[in-house]
């Protein structure tokens, strides 16, 4: 004897649409963390690069004002 399979209700199909939506959102959501926390690093290396550059102006500065007199 052969089961018989539930009908498809508008109810299933709506929820099977709101769930692939959903983890469409979710794959979206995670995308944009990552192109969030890649921004970040980069705007963290800029910095820390731009420390690097202050610090040799003030050497220079430093040595400049050392040589005038």
């Amino acid at each position: 004897m052969q089961k018989e399979h539930p009908a498809v209700t508008p109810y299933d199909v709506r929820l099977q649409r709101y769930r692939r939506h959903a983890r469409r959102w979710e794959q979206r959501a995670k995308a944009k963390e990552r192109k969030l926390a890649d921004a970040r690093r980069t705007i963290s290396s800029l910095v820390d690069q731009l420390d690097g550059i202050a610090d040799q102006l003030d050497n220079l500065t430093t040595r400049l004002n050392r040589q005038e007199p």
